[in-house]
């Protein structure tokens, strides 16, 4: 088991990247839409990462049994650009905030599940021990080496390999959680956080092994999305780039 303060500061660069993730979609949102409206991204991506998005959202609220009033997967709004949407109720208390916390990070676990499929199907094997960088990195480069393998060999198989590239960079753009997903999980993330340090505390204390478990299961679910995080920046990265070479409307 890797040393606590390790098992902290991944969850801790997790949530760190997550922001930084969510406000580069927001930069990269609103500059394509002021440059090439809502049409084009609906074309490219939107298709399928907004529906993957919102169906996530609809199927935690139905896990964690919370009404919803409205869904939209996929109904573009010329004013504001928003393509989707859920309204649901959360509720109040400690359980209305866990619930929260899952239905906000819902898209960016859908995404992350998307791509363990597609690494699967592409004959590679996605990182197992994410918290180690060296296997990571390794694990990383073993799925692009079979990826590559299959580009150079033409055919289905480099069809089916940029299928699933696409389907990777089209979901990783579009799962990442919005301002408004993300202000409703910080309640529910922080109390799952102060549960663990609080059993690990007490398992310190008492010099029983408590805590440590759980705290090691939160850094392999953040050092699992990692992975998708990354690709997540390069699509959004990709996508300002190519919005902010477009000259502005008039």
């Amino acid at each position: 088991m890797p040393p606590h303060e390790d098992m902290l500061l991944t969850i801790a660069a997790t949530a760190g990247l997550l922001l930084f993730v969510q406000r580069l979609a927001t930069l990269a949102d609103q500059t394509w839409l002021q440059r090439l409206g809502w049409r084009p991204l609906l074309a490219t991506t939107g298709w399928l990462g907004v529906p993957v998005h919102e169906g996530a959202h609809a199927l935690a609220c139905v896990l964690t049994r919370r009404k919803i009033r409205e869904l939209r997967l996929l109904a573009p709004d010329k004013q504001t650009g928003v393509l989707g949407y859920v309204l649901w109720e959360p509720g109040a208390g400690p359980l209305a905030w866990l619930a929260e916390l899952a239905v906000g990070l819902a898209p960016l676990l859908a995404s992350l599940g998307v791509m363990l499929l597609l690494a699967w199907q592409e004959g590679g094997q996605w990182p197992t021990r994410t918290t180690d960088p060296a296997t990571l990195s390794r694990d990383l480069q073993a799925l692009a080496g079979v990826a590559g393998g299959h580009l150079a060999a033409g055919g289905w198989a480099r069809t089916a390999t940029l299928l699933r590239l696409y389907a990777m960079v089209a979901i990783a753009a579009h799962g990442v959680p919005s301002q408004a997903d993300l202000q409703g999980t910080w309640r529910g993330l922080g109390l799952v956080l102060l549960v663990a340090l609080a059993v690990w505390g007490a398992g310190r204390l008492l010099h029983l092994p408590l805590g440590g478990h759980l705290l090691l299961a939160l850094t392999q679910v953040c050092g699992a999305l990692l992975p998708a995080l990354a690709i997540a920046v390069l699509a959004l990265g990709l996508r300002w780039l190519v919005a902010a070479l477009v000259p502005a409307r008039g």
